[in-house]
């Protein structure tokens, strides 16, 4: 930088806000046999990540359970002096992760995709994951299907999980009385939002939304 250059302020055109949060994309995906079509809805910014120790214990209590986790890298090999690329995005590699271990999930109403990646995750390749999962795994046509998208600045970039969970019929977790952290993180997982990486269990909460503007 020169004498006479001005520093670049990231507090400007939301590079702060970005930096700062943790950013979650939602949506649902319509499917049928053999194919499947994932549709982003709202984004919301989190001050930060919770973890979750007793995840487990809570899932369990809303009569849900996780079906499937996959991790994923990105993957880009320069293709030298021939014209051939191999690239591997880190969200569909999550997904193969998955279906290794996946069980099935034909006895399944709702099901819930929980993707967790640095910040340069990017949504179409979500997106793009999700369809390919709806359509391996064993899923009943009538089974409703939804998707978190979460970035974090604390997550290695070019890397993903993936959290499948399957919803139970217990409580959904709809306590609007229950304001505290630990309340909160109750009635995310009771919704199904759980994402599992290098054996920690993270969520975002309610109280913790961001209400910032870009």
């Amino acid at each position: 930088m020169t004498e006479n250059e001005t520093p670049i302020d990231e507090g400007q055109g939301g590079v702060r806000l970005a930096k700062e949060s943790a950013i979650k994309i939602y949506g649902s995906i319509k499917h049928k046999p053999g194919s499947a079509d994932a549709t982003a809805k709202d984004l919301v910014r989190y001050f930060n990540l919770q973890t979750v120790p007793n995840a487990v214990e809570l899932l369990q209590q809303s009569g849900h359970s996780i079906l499937c986790h996959g991790q994923g890298v990105e993957l880009y090999k320069d293709p030298g002096t021939t014209t051939v690329k191999e690239v591997k995005y880190a969200p569909d590699e999550a997904v193969k992760d998955a279906l290794v271990s996946a069980a099935s999930a034909m006895s399944s109403t709702e099901l819930v995709f929980n993707f967790l990646g640095g910040d340069d995750l990017i949504l179409g390749q979500v997106l793009d994951a999700c369809n390919t999962l709806t359509v391996d795994l064993d899923i009943p046509t009538k089974c409703q299907l939804k998707f978190n998208s979460l970035c974090h600045q604390s997550i290695p970039a070019g890397t993903c999980t993936l959290t499948v969970v399957t919803i139970g019929t217990g409580e959904k977790g709809n306590d609007d009385n229950d304001d505290t952290a630990a309340g909160g993180i109750k009635q995310a997982l009771a919704q199904g939002e759980v994402y599992l990486r290098d054996g920690i269990y993270y969520t975002v909460v309610e109280s913790d939304i961001n209400p910032a503007i870009a």
